[in-house]
C-alpha cells in the first residue's frame, strides 16, 4: 500500500525540483540585483530552444505542465504554459539583450541526471568515501 505513495512522491519531486536543485542554479555573490534576473538564474529549463524540435517542446511542456520552462514561468508567472513553446525564442532573445543567462539542460533526462549528481554530491559524507 505504501508503494503508490513512494512512486507519486518520486514523480512529484522530480517534476517540481529538477528545475531548481542544480549546481548551476545556486545563488552566488555576483548575481544581479534585479529580482527577475535572480529568478531566471535560480531556474533550469530543459527540452526547449532551437536544438529541440517544436513537437518535442510541445509534448514535454504539456507533460511537465510548463515546468520545463521554469525560468520563463518565474519571469512571467501570469503567462499560461500553453504559450511557452511559442514565446520561448523571443524570451531568450530578451534575456540575451539584457545580459541574463538562462540555465539550460538538453532534455528531461539530462536535467534529472544533473539534479541527482548534485544531490548525491551534497550528501556525500564529509572527509570520506
Amino acid at each position: 500500500l505504501v508503494w503508490p505513495w513512494v512512486g507519486m512522491s518520486l514523480i512529484f519531486t522530480t517534476m517540481t525540483q529538477v528545475s531548481h536543485v542544480q549546481q548551476s542554479c545556486q545563488p552566488t555573490q555576483a548575481q544581479s540585483g534585479c529580482w527577475t534576473a535572480r529568478q531566471i538564474h535560480a531556474s533550469l529549463d530543459y527540452s526547449l530552444g532551437a536544438a529541440t524540435p517544436m513537437p518535442e517542446q510541445q509534448l514535454v511542456t504539456a507533460l511537465a505542465a510548463g515546468l520545463n520552462a521554469q525560468s520563463l514561468h518565474h519571469a512571467m508567472p501570469t503567462l499560461s504554459c500553453a504559450h511557452f513553446p511559442r514565446v520561448y525564442a523571443e524570451y531568450r532573445q530578451i534575456c540575451e539583450r539584457h545580459g541574463v543567462t538562462i540555465r539550460h539542460s538538453e532534455n528531461v533526462g539530462t536535467a534529472v541526471r544533473e539534479m541527482l549528481e548534485y544531490v548525491f554530491e551534497n550528501n556525500r559524507p564529509v572527509g570520506g568515501a
